[in-house]
């Protein structure tokens, strides 16, 4: 079947065919994507919880070391 054979209803059914299929992949990809974010988020989330009861046990163990929290300066975004 040629293409100058089709009729405007094959064609269009065609047509949002295909375009359900990549919403569909859109959507799976987002997901995934969204997943591996969390996912990454809760390790780094774990990485700094640990590290801070690190310190606090370094701070017990050794008083003479004086700890505090990075003082972190947010900058406006120039636009």
């Amino acid at each position: 079947m040629a293409v100058e054979n089709l009729d405007k209803q094959t064609f269009t059914d065609a047509i949002s065919e295909l375009a359900d299929q990549i919403r569909i992949m859109e959507q799976k990809y987002t997901l995934k994507v969204d997943d591996t974010i969390l996912q990454h988020f809760h390790e780094q989330q774990k990485n700094i919880n640990r590290t801070k009861s690190s310190m606090k046990k370094l701070a017990k163990q050794k008083p003479e070391i004086k700890l505090s929290a990075p003082n972190f300066k947010v900058r406006k975004k120039l636009s």
